[in-house]
């Protein structure tokens, strides 16, 4: 424990170790014109202006506001050369006055207000406008050395830097090209320079042009893209989708991190407190002499409970309560005294860290402070607002729509599995069917066969020719046609006798005939087919007219008659060649 006075001795000794090295950002402002202030501040640049007339919501404008900016802060201790902008949506008349039709308009002015403007067409470059300043004026800016206060990240070095380290690092991932990129700059900067003091957090940026690996590694679309890298929880970057503006993206960082930061690098008023030593040090403002002995007591008992004997301000709670027994103006005198050490030019930004948290914790006791909940529940509601939701919801719709699809896959091939099965049973009967239902057919054409006898024997030794099945039901539907065609032409040549001798078996079907008539009914079919068949081969014909004959005298062993058969058959075709002949 330590009373006042060594707090006191504390920071000087600070003040005496950092001195004056307040480090802060210059902020330039680009010198703005109106319809009063024209004319005199072109006439008091006699080297020569340049303007840009722009309107604030134009998007070329925006893109190229870093770099006039750079321009104009260049040629800011320039004597002689202005560089400055009119805003035209409040000031019409002067941007009529010079045609000023499209936005951004540069406009170089060589000698004042009265000269004719020359328009630079140039590229919107800082590095272009000013060479086009030099050759017109042959007078350079001056460039300063810029402290980047932001890491700059590659390949090599981004895992160790990002990844595989206990801190939360927000990564900027951005295009030298990217005009929006270039507006974001300098607010990203003073972001970097806001949270400097903040050994956890760290403020980086990588060319995501350049480093095309790292960039389709975290899906990096558009520039700028903010990723902030959670420390516990590096492999779920959040994607910040708030404004491009210094508010939004400190609240972001203090919401993910755990920060208590401004805009400009100071502490807000959570910073210090502990919410269960707020809630015993908030009764102190109304407390009687006797309770505030307990409520100090209190405290000491929960600063033991928490047991963070490195963090001071927790420390503080103690030192404080025990005060307030002994004096009861210790609280106004004490924040007299430290906010006065705020205003001083000689005090570090850490010493005046540690002062503001203190400054926190007294505003307890007085009773004049925000609680922690309502403070929390403020930065929890805004950073809903910043926090790209659907990035995380959309990883994981995409993982389970995956998973989905491949298990659709896999049940399609499953099916596909199962139906080929399914169609194998339900293609068996079909094929039995197709077998049966030649079956079926030579059961049909049996019966008109065994009017004939004959014929059967034709058809079973033709059955193992699979282009004869097919075949002989055309045979069997035509040949009646055919024969009705083709006899009557037969007959005027041919025996009209032989002719009705065969109509007679197809009407007569319950006449047996004799056996003499069932050999000539197929000798005179083969007749009326070898005309058709004669063109083609000859010799398949003899084949088919053994092939019956052997059948039927199969039941007879004697095998000289077989040859005897042909020669008569061969006699009677050379007869009926002599008939066709006459």
């Amino acid at each position: 424990m330590f009373g006042l006075r060594k707090i006191t001795t504390a920071i000087i000794a600070l003040v005496a170790v950092f001195g004056t090295t307040n480090a802060s950002i210059d902020e330039h402002v680009v010198k703005s014109l109106t319809a009063e202030t024209f004319d005199k501040a072109l006439s008091d640049s006699k080297s020569g202006a340049l303007i840009k007339f722009f309107a604030p919501w134009c998007g070329y404008c925006k893109n190229m506001a870093a770099d006039f900016k750079m321009l104009s802060e260049s040629y800011e201790k320039v004597s002689g050369i202005l560089v400055a902008e009119v805003n035209c949506d409040d000031n019409k008349d002067l941007c009529g006055r010079f045609k000023v039709t499209g936005y951004p308009s540069l406009l170089w002015f060589a000698n004042g207000p009265s000269s004719k403007p020359q328009r630079y067409t140039g590229p919107r470059v800082a590095e272009d406008m000013s060479g086009f300043i030099f050759e017109n004026t042959g007078l350079k800016g001056i460039t300063k050395a810029e402290k980047k206060f932001s890491q700059v990240l590659d390949d090599e070095d981004f895992d160790l830097k990002v990844i595989d380290n206990e801190k939360n690092v927000l990564v900027e991932f951005m295009a030298p090209w990217c005009g929006f990129c270039k507006a974001l700059a300098p607010i990203y900067e003073k972001l970097a320079f806001a949270f400097l003091r903040e050994e956890n957090i760290s403020i980086a940026q990588i060319n995501a042009a350049e480093h095309l690996s790292i960039a389709s590694r975290f899906n990096v679309a558009g520039y700028p893209t903010i990723y902030m890298f959670k420390a516990g929880d590096k492999e779920h970057p959040v994607l910040f989708k708030g404004e491009n503006n210094i508010e939004e993206l400190t609240a972001f960082v203090n919401g993910l991190a755990g920060a208590n930061r401004t805009t400009k690098g100071d502490l807000n008023e959570a910073a210090g407190r502990t919410l269960s030593l707020d809630k015993i040090a908030s009764k102190f403002a109304s407390a009687t002499d006797d309770d505030k002995a307990k409520l100090a007591a209190e405290i000491d008992s929960e600063v033991a409970k928490l047991g963070k004997g490195d963090d001071k301000m927790i420390k503080f709670y103690s030192i404080v309560a025990k005060k307030i027994k002994q004096n009861a103006d210790f609280i106004a005198n004490e924040s007299k005294r430290l906010n006065s050490l705020l205003t001083s030019k000689n005090v570090s930004k850490k010493l005046i860290d540690s002062i503001k948290s203190r400054l926190n914790i007294i505003s307890v006791f007085s009773g004049t402070f925000t609680s922690l909940d309502e403070l929390n529940d403020k930065l929890a509601k805004k950073l809903e607002t910043l926090i790209d939701h659907s990035g995380n919801d959309s990883d994981e719709v995409i993982i389970k729509s995956s998973k989905l699809i491949e298990n659709g896959k896999e049940v399609q091939e499953d099916e596909e599995k199962e139906k080929p099965k399914e169609e194998k049973k339900e293609e068996q009967p079909k094929i039995e069917k197709k077998e049966e239902q030649p079956k079926e057919e030579k059961k049909e054409e049996q019966p008109k066969v065994e009017k004939e006898e004959q014929p059967k024997k034709e058809k079973k030794e033709e059955q193992p020719k699979e282009e004869k099945k097919e075949e002989q039901p055309k045979k069997e539907e035509q040949p009646k046609e055919e024969k009705k065609e083709e006899q009557p032409k037969v007959e005027k040549e041919e025996q009209p006798k032989e002719e009705k001798k065969e109509e007679k078996p197809k009407v007569e079907k319950k006449e047996e005939q004799p056996k003499v008539e069932k050999e000539e009914q197929p000798k005179k079919e083969k007749k009326e087919e070898q005309p058709k068949e004669e063109k083609k081969e000859e010799q398949p014909k003899v084949e088919k007219e053994e092939q019956p004959k052997k059948e039927k005298k199969e039941e007879q062993p004697k095998e000289e008659k077989k040859e005897e058969q042909p020669k008569e058959e061969k006699k009677e075709d050379d007869s009926d060649k002599k008939r066709e002949e006459l």
